[in-house]
């Protein structure tokens, strides 16, 4: 089974799972811990869709622009998808220690 090709990390559903991973996996890496994890999110963003970009053939000087702002997009999409997904579990975890007591 495939769960990746660059078809699906072209999309905004498939880049955003790839960003999401790698900068979760990442930012805790030494050198990496120095920059803040917006940051690093927005430069992991724009390398996917750099790189995605590059092995589909369609890279140019436009498709660098839009490249730099659909980055901002989709950091602040993996940001708050991680930010949820983390208040979701830390309220359920928080509600079954409650229910314990």
């Amino acid at each position: 089974m495939e769960f990746l090709n660059w078809t699906v990390i072209s999309s905004f559903s498939g880049s955003l799972m790839v960003v999401t991973a790698l900068t979760q996996i990442t930012k805790k890496i030494k050198i990496i811990k120095k920059i803040p994890t917006q940051l690093w999110s927005y430069i992991v963003s724009f390398t996917v869709l750099f790189v995605t970009h590059l092995v589909i053939g369609k890279i140019n000087v436009k498709g660098i622009i839009l490249i730099a702002i659909n980055a901002v997009l989709l950091s602040l999409a993996s940001n708050g998808s991680y930010d949820a997904v983390t208040r979701v579990v830390s309220q359920v975890t928080k509600d079954k220690e409650n229910k314990d007591d």
